[in-house]
This record gives structure tokens, C-alpha cells and sequence, in this order.
């Protein structure tokens, strides 16, 4: 059933305008996690367009994290970010549509995130910006 609602949503958001991002293309995803008292998480991975990355890191905290970047419109600069969180204890399943290459912010909870998509060129490193873009 998971699957179903998943086409459907992918078929409706492309009746609606949004273009997918061509595979291959790959966006750096950054975070800045902080859940309740704890210490501020950092992880950042590279996410190839459509298709699941995932990390797990193991100490104090321990946490696992996988993010799929789908939905990618190039003309408006904007992608959906659909992420599986565990961290003490809890599981977070949150998505949302961001700006690639400017900070989303999410909160649930005691879990507050801060995210960053910027694509990458050739997967080298984010995309140059001019003087314009700082």
C-alpha cells in the first residue's frame, strides 16, 4: 500500500509541474540536528536524485538517518526532502519541500532541525555561486 500512495504522489506532483531531476544528478544534503539537552548533530551526505542514502553513527548519541531527494524542479529551485530519522529512542518520518541552497527548519517535538540541499557539480562540490549569491 506504501507503494501505491508513493506513484500516486510522484504522478500527482508531476501533473502538477514538478520536473524530476535526471539520475545521476547528485545534491549534498547538510543538517544541523538537536534533539531535547543533547549536543548538536552535524552529519551531511551526498544523495543522488530518486534514490535512498542512508547513514548510521554510533556513540553517544547514536542515531541512523536516511534521506531521498525526489520532486526536483529546476526551474523554481526546489526538491522534496523525505527523511527516516531514529534518535533516542523515537522515529521520525518527515518530509518537506525546500529551496535548494537556502536553510528549511523543521520541528518536532524536542527534535529541531536545520537542512541545506545544494546540488553539486559533476559531484565535486556545491555549485559555484557569484558575488550575487552571498
Amino acid at each position: 500500500m506504501k507503494a501505491s500512495f508513493s506513484v500516486a504522489m510522484m504522478t500527482l506532483l508531476g501533473l502538477l509541474g514538478a520536473s524530476p531531476a535526471t539520475a545521476g544528478e547528485l545534491y549534498s544534503v547538510h543538517a544541523q540536528l538537536t534533539h531535547a539537552d543533547g549536543p548538536a548533530l552535524t552529519p551531511m551526505m551526498l544523495v543522488e536524485a530518486g534514490k535512498p542514502a542512508s547513514m548510521r553513527v554510533q556513540g553517544d548519541p547514536e542515531y541512523s538517518w536516511e534521506v531521498r531527494l525526489g520532486d526536483v524542479d529546476a526551474e523554481q529551485a526546489q526538491a522534496t526532502l523525505y527523511m527516516v530519522l531514529e534518535l533516542a529512542e523515537a522515529s521520525y518520518t518527515p518530509s518537506l519541500r525546500v529551496q535548494l541552497g537556502k536553510p528549511a527548519r523543521l520541528s518536532i517535538g524536542e527534535l529541531a532541525m536545520e537542512l541545506v540541499v545544494e546540488e553539486h557539480l559533476d559531484g565535486l562540490g556545491p555549485r559555484a555561486q557569484g558575488p550575487e549569491g552571498h
